[in-house]
């Protein structure tokens, strides 16, 4: 029994150790099966620049031979400026050349944090006396259509200072990375009449997943993960990823993507699918369709064409059984909320939709939600023109009790208050009249939008609280839609439906030189015509008037 025990306890102190032993993982490699040994004297300081697209760092390799005798050498890891971030001094053992350099393994003594796209150095100091380091060159001789040898992440080397034609290979490791990718730069874009692109970047290699459905079907498609870890930097490429669709349809989906220890990041979002009638998109499904630019203003007061954007999207008021949203666009827009229980968007619970074009939207579901359920809030903005924004909202509806919030106020996409407007003659003044709200004044008082037929904001006014008129002047002659709403405390609403005025547009004062001026273009051409006439009457009279011999 004793021998038993004493069997386990040796295992224990000799497992230990390679319990605590974290595990690495080689997330970037420079290095070609062929180097160039690069002599680095002892004393000398050699250095090699490079961006990083990770998170953490606690490992690298470079490649060496050693024909003298033993020595150490100090690796030290430096950000842009040169400050020091980790060192490590490890022995560098005699080592025959060989073609490609012998490997060393430098593992820092601690895993160092990184901003991923930044750049980094790696500094070589050593007394070894026949120490090379091996290295690719910078500059070769290629085919015209043949890949530039050398990464965009590889920066210049030197040694002592002096640039180096060769680049030192060397590879990267992380430890167990417990943090989730970052996915930059998501969007969805047209890619053919029945298909959409998705690209995303982020900031390590990821492989990826995306679940989408049309909203209302209750279907879910997913296309699983590849299996595959692929570069996805910010400033080097784009991953796409190409998904079957129905066309005039509103799609909701969620992008997943997983590092190669299992983190997992998402990014929900929504897009329209082509629409019949609108230019149509490549029939290569690799190539992302691009709408034909806008066509120039003809004139300089006509406004070019403008793609509805969503910002400011928020939760302005949650309680257990409804949710109130906010959030603005860049031109006149409807507002549409569809709340599902799944970040797809299949399980939909409550769509709310108002047919007002505005600036500010604020809508509310009323009591649709249940207590204590993860909820997925879409909103969606058109404008008159059919151009579309979405954005997902992720929130928890609070559980029902004594401290529960109080229910949101169900909103109304027709507002009871009533507005007025009137147009003094043709001086382009409107005055606009509201009554008081039933409830109470506003905080921050009232805000009055000014939008043209374009969907696009003229004039924006704020008045205290109290106020209920306010005249606008200097409007060009068009036609105009007048909203008023209440502020309270930053979230606005309607007081009322929107007024539409129409401006008389004002007559063009006469310009007496232009009336002048252009009978006297014409006055040449007048006596010319003249002339020829005055000659044709003549030869006719000449012609009856006879011959005296």
């Amino acid at each position: 029994m004793r021998t038993f025990l004493l069997i386990i306890a040796i295992g224990t102190l000799i497992m230990t150790p390679l319990r605590s032993f974290a595990a690495e993982e080689k997330f970037f490699e420079f290095a070609t099966d062929v180097g160039v040994p690069i002599e680095i004297p002892t004393g000398s300081i050699a250095i090699q620049e490079f961006k990083v697209h990770n998170d953490y760092i606690n490992a690298i390799d470079l490649w060496f031979d050693n024909a003298g005798s033993s020595g150490s050498a100090t690796v030290t890891f430096l950000d842009s400026s040169n400050a020091v971030l980790t060192s490590k001094s490890v022995t560098i053992a005699p080592s025959d050349p060989f073609y490609t350099g012998q490997q060393l393994h430098v593992r820092f003594s601690k895993t160092v944090g990184i901003t991923s796209g930044s750049w980094y150095k790696i500094r070589i100091t050593s007394n070894a006396p026949k120490l090379r380091l091996y290295g690719v060159k910078r500059v070769q001789f290629v085919e015209h259509d043949a890949p530039y040898p050398i990464d965009s992440s590889v920066g210049g080397s030197s040694v002592n200072g002096e640039s180096q034609i060769a680049v030192f290979k060397f590879a990267l490791y992380e430890e167990t990375d417990a943090e989730a990718p970052i996915i930059t730069n998501a969007s969805s874009t047209i890619s053919g009449p029945d298909t959409m692109q998705i690209a995303f970047n982020a900031n390590e290699l990821v492989d990826r997943m995306v679940s989408y459905t049309r909203i209302g079907s209750g279907i879910v498609t997913t296309i699983g993960y590849t299996g595959n870890y692929s570069i996805c930097f910010e400033d080097i490429f784009a991953c796409p990823l190409t998904i079957d669709t129905q066309r005039d349809a509103l799609y909701t989906y969620r992008l997943t993507v997983r590092d190669s220890w299992g983190n997992e990041a998402f990014f929900d979002g929504a897009f329209e699918s082509w629409k019949p009638g609108t230019p149509v998109p490549p029939a290569d499904p690799t190539v992302p369709f691009v709408a034909p630019p806008a066509e120039a203003p003809s004139s300089p007061t006509e406004s070019p064409v403008v793609s509805v954007t969503i910002t400011d999207a928020r939760i302005v008021a949650l309680a257990y059984n409804s949710v109130q949203l906010s959030w603005n666009t860049n031109k006149a827009a409807n507002s549409s909320l569809v709340v599902s229980t799944d970040p797809v968007g299949a399980q939909v619970v409550s769509t709310v939709t108002t047919g007002v074009y505005e600036l500010v939207h604020t809508i509310s579901t009323g009591k649709g939600i249940a207590a204590g359920i993860n909820y997925y809030a879409t909103i969606i903005s058109r404008d008159e023109a059919g151009s579309m924004a979405a954005q997902v909202l992720p929130f928890t509806a609070p559980k029902a009790g004594a401290d529960a919030p109080p229910a949101v106020p169900e909103g109304s996409s027709t507002p009871t208050e009533t507005l007025q407007t009137s147009v003094l003659g043709e001086q382009g003044l409107v005055s606009i009249v509201w009554d008081p709200l039933v409830g109470g004044e506003p905080s921050n008082g009232y805000r009055i939008d000014i939008i043209d037929a374009q969907g696009n904001l003229i004039e924006s006014r704020t008045v205290a609280p109290g106020t209920y008129a306010i005249n606008v002047d200097g409007l060009a002659g068009g036609e105009y839609r007048v909203l008023v709403y209440a502020d309270e405390k930053g979230v606005v609403e309607k007081v009322a439906a929107p007024a539409t005025v129409v401006i008389p547009k004002r007559a063009e004062p006469i310009d007496t030189y232009e009336l002048i001026k252009r009978p006297i273009v014409y006055i040449p051409s007048i006596l010319f015509a003249l002339l020829i006439l005055g000659l044709a009457i003549y030869s006719r009279v000449q012609k009856k008037i006879p011959n005296k011999k």
